[in-house]
């Protein structure tokens, strides 16, 4: 069983990406970064709240 959603470092032309593969539709790009570090420090630090935080219930 996966869990999702997924988010993947990748490159194309030169510059790195997140992919977000949710399991519901295509795959999603975040971010445009210079180095994969960048790109993994992004999902480490950023990824929870991907694609915004939710909205609080009372």
């Amino acid at each position: 069983m996966q869990h999702f959603p997924k988010f993947k470092p990748e490159m194309k032309s030169g510059r790195w990406f997140v992919a977000v593969t949710t399991g519901y539709g295509p795959v999603s790009h975040v971010g445009d970064f210079e180095t994969e570090a960048e790109a993994m420090e992004w999902i480490a630090t950023k990824s929870k709240d991907w694609p915004g935080k939710p909205i609080k219930r009372e």
